[in-house]
């Protein structure tokens, strides 16, 4: 069963899960899955949980930072961030 954060991802987001149940391995603890956007678009969604604790949730922030602000300047490709939710249930981002 999701967590009330990922539900909230997947329908903020308007993505649906590949496989359920299919997780992407993710040294944080996070859980990161192979979705699809409405359009079809292939993507990964990433979300960290509060429920890691307070050291996880300031590396997803961070992380979340470095996408937002850095990662539009950097002189190396990165993933496209779709979409973002952060809040005090955890991060998500798509």
């Amino acid at each position: 069963m999701p967590s009330e954060l990922m539900e909230l991802a997947l329908g903020g987001f308007r993505v649906a899960v590949q496989r359920f149940g299919a997780q992407v391995e993710s040294r944080s603890g996070a859980g990161v899955h192979a979705v699809r956007t409405v359009d079809g678009e292939a993507a990964y969604l990433k979300v960290t949980s509060a429920e890691l604790g307070a050291e996880a949730l300031a590396g997803a922030r961070r992380e979340l930072r470095f996408y937002r602000d850095l990662a539009p300047r950097a002189p190396v490709r990165t993933p496209r961030l779709l979409n973002c939710l952060d809040t005090d249930e955890g991060v998500a981002m798509l």
